[in-house]
């Protein structure tokens, strides 16, 4: 398959402006997904199911470098 990128964004549904961000792409047969903005913690399982049902269902752990 060829190289490509998916970027998706996710409101939060808040009074607050905001959004949660989330990038999945492929780079020389090389699947990765980030999560760029979680939003607000009420989102944070939001984004998950959606990563789980729109990214092929990841299973991997984590290998990010997050602080």
């Amino acid at each position: 398959m060829a190289d490509y990128f998916e970027l998706d964004f996710l409101g939060v549904e808040t009074k607050k402006s905001g959004d949660a961000i989330a990038l999945r792409y492929e780079k020389d047969g090389a699947t990765f997904i980030h999560v760029v903005d979680g939003g607000y913690g009420t989102t944070g399982e939001t984004l998950r199911n959606h990563v789980l049902a729109h990214y092929d269902n990841p299973n991997r752990p984590c290998s990010c470098h997050a602080q």
